[in-house]
C-alpha cells in the first residue's frame, strides 16, 4: 500500500494570486493544479509558475484548446 503524501501548513504560499472578478475560480484552481503537477513546489508557486502572466482570459483559452484537443484525440 502506498502512502498518501503529506502536506504540512508551511508548504502553502505566503500569497497565491486571487482573481479579481466573479468568474474565474475555475481558471485558478486548474492554474495552481498545473503547477503542482509539473513539480513546483507549493511555497514556490506564484502568478507567473501558474501561467497567469498573460491574462486569465488567455489562460482560459489554453484550458480550453487543452480539453478540446484531448476531446478528438480519444
Amino acid at each position: 500500500s502506498v502512502a498518501p503524501p503529506t502536506w504540512r501548513v508551511n508548504d502553502r504560499p505566503k500569497q497565491l494570486p486571487q482573481q479579481t472578478d466573479g468568474s474565474s475560480c475555475g481558471v485558478f484552481v486548474l492554474a495552481y493544479a498545473a503547477a503542482l503537477a509539473r513539480g513546483v513546489p507549493p511555497e514556490k508557486i506564484d502568478a507567473a509558475q501558474m501561467g497567469l502572466a498573460q491574462g486569465v482570459d488567455t489562460l482560459r483559452q489554453c484550458i480550453f484548446a487543452t480539453i478540446s484537443i484531448d476531446l478528438l484525440q480519444s
